[in-house]
């Protein structure tokens, strides 16, 4: 399954069933216009998503970026950045259990709202970092070691010219090599 974001800012899901040019109906996940945070499973077949389940109650309309990663330790982890607390990155559990997402736990406490991109993914190496594009253009990388506030200083992973993108996004080619698209 793969994602794309429409114009009214919905998060849609597409499954491709290998098939040139033969994509499933999208499938609206993300948050809702309530606020809540919601949460799909996918069986893999094509336009069998599940029903949603309430991850969060409220209130996830404020961040200027949410999204998915995992800590220097493994943990599963939803990061997002408030615009309204001073930029802080944020980092919450998901227990599966419905609405019952954790505290936010502080990762960065200043100026993440600076950044143009901010999106989770792993290096070359299979490390599990944060990746930034700053007003300079340049791609910073980030570790999170999964304690209050203790976010790694940033590693300058490309020198400029980031900020042209329109997207930009963490993944993995066919032969399962991590790569920034």
């Amino acid at each position: 399954f793969r994602s794309a974001v429409n114009q009214s800012g919905q998060l849609l899901s597409y499954g491709n069933t290998g098939i040139p040019g033969n994509v499933s109906d999208p499938a609206i996940i993300g948050v809702n216009q309530s606020g809540q945070l919601l949460s799909y499973g996918s069986t893999g077949i094509p336009a069998n998503v599940s029903d949603p389940a309430i991850v969060g109650f409220g209130g996830w309309l404020d961040f200027k970026f949410l999204f998915a990663g995992e800590n220097l330790s493994g943990e599963n982890r939803i990061y997002a950045v408030n615009q309204i607390q001073n930029g802080q990155l944020l980092s919450y559990g998901d227990d599966a259990t419905p609405g019952n997402v954790s505290d936010p736990v502080i990762v960065g406490n200043d100026d993440w709202l600076d950044f143009k991109f901010l999106f989770a993914g792993k290096n070359l190496s299979g490390d599990n970092r944060i990746y930034a594009v700053n007003q300079g253009g340049q791609l910073l990388s980030y570790g999170d070691d999964g304690t209050p506030g203790n976010v790694s200083d940033p590693v300058i992973v490309g020198f400029g010219g980031w900020l042209n993108f329109k997207f930009l996004f963490a993944g993995e080619n066919l032969s399962g090599e991590n790569r920034i698209y």
